[in-house]
């Protein structure tokens, strides 16, 4: 019979950083500005902003690449170009005031991740900037009869402007919105931005349980067990005694840690005390102690930093591409929020131009039927009736769609206010863009390759399928480790283990032994099946790179002809807007004053009102064109990934510190103190 009692207790050694290589920063301080078509130009620029255009935001992460200690090199590898930190050669200025948000509005975007930095294959762009260069740096010249005149200017022809942010009469109650308040409101009480801004912060506490690894651990075993059980032979007790009694306490306690290198440190010291009714233990009771160090390296396979770090690699890459991901999606919500808002735009001109028109036809009726007993008849009178009802009918559908617009708006922004004036009406107070403004296609092209998320991620995708390619390299080599150990042992009387503990430096001397431990399994197919499995993952991410670059420039291309598609559609419309007010200016005046006793009279009519409705359906296709024109913007500027892309300057000094702190080792760099989740709420 047996009794035993176990403690074992095993704690990360307090006080120690649990990350070395986790140097990215926290996603904090980080300002939302001019999301719409005014980029900020370079810090040369912009001295008199607090602000800055970040070319290279986040170099936290940039590891040595993994060297082929095989030579198998059947994939070349992309070599790593580690000039990260070198400023990008170009800029695209887009100037004007249309839609800007100059406000710094740090509450908003406090949470928005840094753009983060292309890594050590930003080299593989060269080709495609050189194709670049060679585009023209002039924007395309609009035909000539696509060229504003001053009548085109003229402020009475888009009369609705005036009164697109006086009330309609749709609710009792009113609140003005622009697109700066709309936006900067989504990003603070969105539930899904904030949803969104969380999945960083997933991915960073991942990076850290990986890096974890290195931590060092301190333990504590101890263990008593009481034996009593017969003896089988006198060898036992040495004695007549008929069972075998011992109590026996043993004790650990010490520290170990896996080394980046790969290498494993044990340090620990064991302690206890033992008595029993066998003539063979000596001193009788007694008190031992025995302090180990134990070292183990390996030389071959899983030796070296890089290796040993690749999880580590890994995870960090899954933390910027979570903040680029995540990034995208908060400017493609903008851009959602922008497009509500110029829908709700657009349906309430086209109900103001849809009233005036129905206003024209009351105005006709009534002139009818004063005229009744002169010269009008009957049917000129029915069908004036006609056309009310039917522009009467147009009015309840605009209608639906200017509340269906601010329902949308509600929700996308998820504003407090709007949420409880619900019925509220919803008074736009920013118009769009009536003028020209140049993009160099040259310039909207370089800023793509440089800015561009998708493009940024292709690009770590390849490195951290590089990464995995130099470890699997590394893991075809044999295992050949090298194992150190020594202690130095104690003994004393009356279960003293302190006794033992100070004797065990004293006397006698240490004990030590060396050895090596080799294994390579024969023929090693599944390591080499692994290298190559990730060497053609490496083709595979590389070519995904092409086409993913391919089809940035060939957006950002449609986007910059879109911009001037879109200016001259405008300018064409309200050209067929001029005219087809002038036809009926003509055909009101010859109604009037100077009817054809020759021609129909129903037919005048009829050619008067449809004129009406093609002046009513130009003033449609103006203001189509002029919302098309003011989300074209919003389109270039995503497709050249600068939407979200402003930094703090004080920010950005910061984590270059961080990253020379982490290349000399002087420094652990761990997530700052974060508050939590926040409430969102208004400015």
């Amino acid at each position: 019979m047996a009794t035993g009692f176990l403690m074992v207790f095993a704690v990360p050694v307090a006080g120690e950083s649990p990350s070395r290589a986790t140097t990215t920063p926290d996603d904090v301080s980080h300002l939302f500005l001019g999301y719409l078509p005014d980029r900020p130009g370079s810090p040369e620029t912009n001295a008199n902003r607090s602000t800055t255009v970040s070319t290279s935001p986040d170099t936290t992460d940039q590891h040595q690449p993994l060297r082929d200690p095989v030579g198998m090199s059947e994939v070349p590898t992309p070599q790593p170009d580690f000039v990260s930190d070198a400023p990008l050669p170009h800029s695209t200025e887009i100037h004007h005031n249309w839609g800007s948000f100059d406000r710094a509005y740090s509450r908003s975007a406090s949470d928005i991740p840094n753009p983060i930095s292309q890594g050590p294959y930003r080299n593989q762009l060269d080709i495609y900037r050189a194709r670049a260069d060679e585009l023209s740096d002039q924007p395309t010249t609009l035909p000539g009869e696509f060229i504003a005149t001053d009548s085109i200017d003229d402020p009475a022809i888009r009369w609705w402007e005036s009164l697109i942010g006086q009330p309609l009469g749709l609710a009792q109650e009113t609140i003005a919105v622009d697109v700066c308040q709309l936006a900067e409101t989504s990003l603070v009480a969105s539930p899904y931005v904030r949803g969104l801004l969380t999945e960083p912060k997933v991915r960073y506490n991942d990076m850290v349980i990986a890096d974890a690894e290195f931590d060092t651990t301190a333990f504590v075993e101890s263990k008593f067990a009481r034996t009593n059980e017969p003896v089988g032979s006198v060898l036992t007790t040495g004695n007549s005694s008929e069972r075998y009694l011992d109590n026996l306490f043993s004790s650990s306690a010490g520290i170990r840690k896996r080394y980046r290198s790969g290498g494993n440190v044990e340090i620990v010291q064991r302690g206890g005390f033992q008595s029993n009714n066998s003539t063979y233990l000596t001193p009788n009771p007694q008190g031992t102690s025995r302090l180990e160090i134990n070292f183990a390296q390996p030389l071959l396979r899983d030796h070296g930093r890089a290796v040993n770090t690749t999880r580590v690699l890994l995870a960090q890459i899954n933390v910027q591409l979570a903040k680029s991901e995540t990034r995208n999606e908060v400017e493609q919500h903008l851009v959602d929020v922008t497009r509500a808002y110029w829908d709700l735009y657009q349906a309430r001109a086209e109900y103001l131009q849809r009233k005036r028109l129905l206003q024209a036809a009351e105005e006709l009726h009534a002139k009818l039927l004063a005229r009744g007993t002169i010269d009008s008849q009957q049917r000129q009178i029915l069908r004036a009736e006609v056309a009310i009802t039917q522009r009467r009918s147009d009015l309840i559908r605009i209608e639906a769609r200017i509340r269906n617009g601010q329902a949308r708006l509600r929700m996308l922004t998820a504003d407090p206010n709007l949420m409880r004036g619900g019925n509220w009406e919803l008074l736009p107070g920013e118009l769009p863009l009536n003028c020209l403004v140049p993009v160099s296609p040259r310039e909207a092209t370089l800023t793509a390759l440089e800015n561009r998320p998708d493009i940024t991620q292709s690009l770590r995708k390849i490195h951290a399928v590089s990464s995995k390619v130099g470890a699997a390299r590394n893991q075809v080599l044999p295992r050949l480790d090298l194992l150190l150990s020594s202690y130095v042992a104690g003994l004393d009387n009356d279960r003293d283990t302190f006794g033992a503990i100070a004797r065990q430096l004293t006397d006698g001397g240490p004990s030590y032994a060396a050895g090596f431990v080799f294994e390579l399994p024969v023929g090693n197919r599944a390591a080499r099946a692994r290298l190559q499995r990730n060497q053609w993952e490496l083709n595979r991410s590389v070519y995904e790179f092409q086409q993913t670059t391919e089809a940035a420039i060939t957006t950002v291309e449609i986007a910059v002809r879109e911009t001037r598609t879109a200016y001259a559609e405008m300018i064409g419309n309200q050209q067929s807007l001029v005219a087809a007010m002038r036809e009926v200016s003509y055909l009101q005046q010859r109604w009037q004053w100077l009817p054809d006793p020759n021609e129909s009279a129903v037919l005048l009519i009829e050619d008067l009102l449809e004129a009406q409705e093609r002046v009513a359906e130009e003033e449609q296709s103006v203001t189509r064109a002029q919302v098309a024109y003011a989300m074209s913007w919003i389109t270039l500027r995503k497709a050249m990934g600068v939407l979200l892309q402003v930094h703090v300057e004080e920010q950005l000094c910061n984590e270059e510190m961080q990253f020379e702190e982490w290349e000399i080792g002087d420094t652990i760099v761990t997530e700052p103190h974060s508050a939590g989740p926040r409430q969102g709420s208004l400015p």
